[in-house]
């Protein structure tokens, strides 16, 4: 059963941080394939264009990857606003706050998340915790009071 993605959800910007990686090494495999074409027939010595034909690959990767990058950034906005608003009164915040959420934020968003944002993660993995709490439990409390909190932590401003 597949689940709607929410716009400026940690699995919505997980996806577009894959596809942006992914544009990443398809184009720098392509420039390098041709590049290695070039030298091992001896063609880029003879073909001064060629490096200006490159640098133009290169160039336009770049370009891509920085407006995909933007728009991932303005999701993460997004989604950190929305995540304000979830504080509790110790001002924890947590990330995937849905019921039965299993995805994981990665090292790098959570690295990101802090230099970018001003938000530490200080949590993570925690299978069940009440729902805006910052402690754990096994009781046996209803599930409706739980949810599944994959990353926590607090806005450091």
């Amino acid at each position: 059963m597949s689940r709607h993605k929410r716009k400026g959800s940690t699995t919505e910007i997980s996806s577009k941080m894959s596809q942006i990686e992914d544009r990443l090494e398809t184009g720098l495999g392509e420039i390098r394939n041709q590049l290695g074409t070039a030298i091992a027939t001896g063609t880029a010595q003879k073909n001064p264009d060629l490096l200006k034909q490159l640098t133009d690959k290169l160039n336009e990767l770049e370009n891509c990857i920085k407006s995909s990058l933007e728009e991932v950034k303005k999701e993460m906005h997004d989604f950190l606003d929305m995540q304000k608003k979830r504080f509790n009164e110790n001002g924890v915040a947590f990330f995937g706050i849905q019921e039965g959420d299993t995805s994981v934020l990665p090292e790098t968003m959570a690295k990101f998340i802090t230099s970018e944002f001003n938000f530490e993660v200080t949590v993570a993995d925690i299978n069940y915790c009440y729902r805006m709490g910052a402690s754990s439990t096994t009781s046996t409390s209803s599930r409706a009071d739980r949810v599944n909190v994959q990353a926590g932590g607090r806005f450091l401003c």
